[in-house]
């Protein structure tokens, strides 16, 4: 299972990643499924398009789009940075990275003497905090054909590079902008100036919520298996679920 190991490293940060539960982030509940009514704008009338619910007139009022919550920065890219951090001696730096995802610093105090000793023993659910952090998370479709999740680098794994500049008030594009820093730090570790552009970033929006359900930043993926535009006997279209993918991708 993934844990900090009595050097600091975090190890098996995969196996598995930590839950959203364990962060202690009150952000998932409310919005867990986007109604398709009314106050969905355009999305009632995409979906009424692109939705088959078993009925032969396709989707009606009221029926929710899955959601889930999706990290900018990935999570490969989270722990490593944290690990480099530890690796290369930059206790400060990691200790105010700790900080920003809910980890007061007087807990970290003794954080250098602990790694050095090997007898470094983290708090309850640090990793959890870590990987769940609101301030990283946008709200989007649960079915997504282009989640970089699954792609081999760590820099492969920072999402949302293509969505608009200025979707979320450019956060998302300083997001990205931020992971690429980390992944640089992570090439580099001597390269300081990375982390700290990295850590002054996060610390200026650390107090932010998660970024919620912007449907004007999601398209339906026409090219995907499950999408038909063949009518279904009776009205409708021939379609269980739509796959969704970011604007521009």
């Amino acid at each position: 299972m993934c844990q900090f190991g009595t050097n600091g490293i975090i190890s098996n940060p995969n196996a598995p990643r930590p839950t959203q539960a364990a962060s202690g982030f009150a952000c998932y509940g409310a919005l867990a499924l986007a109604q398709i009514d009314s106050t969905c704008g355009s999305l009632r009338e995409r979906n009424q398009r692109y939705y088959n619910i078993g009925k032969p007139t396709g989707a009606v009022p009221g029926i929710a789009v899955p959601l889930a919550c999706h990290h900018v920065i990935g999570w490969d890219v989270i722990w490593g940075f944290w690990n480099a951090l530890i690796a290369s001696g930059d206790f400060k730096k990691a200790r105010a990275y700790l900080a920003i995802c809910g980890v007061a610093q007087t807990e970290t105090a003794k954080l250098e003497k602990q790694v050095k000793s090997n007898s470094f023993q983290a708090g309850p659910n640090w990793d959890a905090k870590l990987c769940w952090n609101p301030i990283n998370l946008v709200r989007g479709p649960e079915d997504r054909s282009d989640d970089p999740n699954g792609l081999p680098t760590p820099r492969e794994k920072i999402d949302f590079k293509l969505a608009p500049s200025d979707v979320y008030g450019g956060r998302v594009a300083k997001l990205v902008e931020t992971g690429n820093a980390m992944c640089d730090y992570m090439d580099a570790p001597r390269n300081t100036a990375k982390a700290e552009k990295a850590i002054q970033y996060l610390r200026t929006i650390r107090a932010e919520p998660i970024m919620e359900w912007d449907e004007s930043l999601w398209v339906v993926d026409k090219t995907r298996p499950g999408y038909s535009s063949t009518a279904a006997p009776g009205g409708g279209f021939l379609v269980v679920r739509p796959t969704w993918k970011i604007v521009n991708s």
